[in-house]
């Protein structure tokens, strides 16, 4: 009769031989898979393997680190040194564990609707008339089942148009978040979505040598687009959204003609907009309701 524990306390006494030899525990995790009891060896076997992988990563990262160090390698300068070039290569790692060995942890037992989320964001605005710019705000988030959830947000961008005007955006509005794939879910990493919405737009413009010569205006748009979160834990994510704006009201444009600075409304729906990259960093505060 199969064993898996037997089974289980042979690979890892061939593991703790050969430590850094990921082919050959993966060679004998196949090989307890094909046991008679194929469907509790496979889960044990695989929920081994992924601790083994993670347990190996740190081996050879401590490994390559001597072995560059020693010879004074350029390559150990970038990977090891450079902190981008780390966050880097951590974010891969994680991807590839979550793609990779998600499938084999169960469905979560963690409540999926009620949840009441908080989070910080910052933002990047690209393809706007005025140029890019950069901001930030807040969000909290209301879970109403596994697969719909709401966003409610509000944004402070500001943009430098030509070293001569100021144009604020703020943005106070909310968006359905829609997941389409049920399977994605925590204890997954990636867990991809849609969202679509509507927000409350104000914008002002203001001319940087003279902070009496503005205007603003006021007005709403509408959002749309795609993104992801990162399930790190139960509790927090970190999400990168891209979606494009589209402002359902009058423009402010500014004219630089004749070395003067003019701002202007425009005075007709002209249905611009901009696109907008955001990443978010949330925690689930409380449970609003239960089922």
């Amino acid at each position: 009769m199969f064993n898996p524990n037997y089974a289980l306390e042979l690979v890892m006494k061939v593991t703790n031989t050969i430590k850094t030899s990921v082919c050959v525990d993966f060679l004998l995790a196949i090989i307890v898979n094909y046991g008679n009891n194929k469907k509790s060896s496979k889960r044990l076997c695989l929920k081994y393997l992924k601790t083994v992988i993670e347990f190996n990563c740190v081996i050879w990262v401590k490994q390559g680190t001597d072995l560059f160090r020693h010879q004074n390698c350029p390559f150990f300068k970038l990977l090891f040194m450079n902190s981008k070039s780390s966050l880097i290569i951590i974010l891969f790692i994680l991807f590839l564990q979550g793609v990779c060995f998600s499938q084999v942890v169960n469905k979560s037992k963690f409540p999926s609707s009620g949840w009441l989320s908080f989070g910080m964001r910052s933002t990047l605005s690209t393809f706007d008339g005025d140029g890019n710019g950069l901001g930030y705000g807040g969000q909290f988030r209301i879970k109403l089942s596994s697969r719909v959830n709401t966003d409610w947000f509000g944004d402070y961008i500001s943009i430098n148009v030509s070293d001569k005007v100021r144009s604020e955006y703020y943005h106070i509005g909310w968006s359905v978040v829609y997941y389409p794939f049920e399977q994605y879910q925590y204890p997954r990493l990636l867990q991809p979505y849609i969202l679509a919405g509507h927000c409350f737009d104000y914008n002002k413009k203001t001319e940087m040598a003279n902070s009496s010569n503005s205007k603003d205006r006021w007005g709403s748009a509408v959002q749309a687009g795609i993104g992801t979160h990162f399930n790190l834990s139960e509790k927090f994510d970190i999400s990168f959204t891209c979606q494009y704006m589209l402002h359902l009201t009058n423009e402010l444009d500014a004219d630089f003609s004749n070395n003067k600075v003019t701002i202007v409304d425009i005075g007709e729906n002209t249905l611009q907009g901009h696109l907008l990259s955001t990443i978010s960093f949330n925690y689930r505060l409380c449970r609003l309701w239960k089922k």
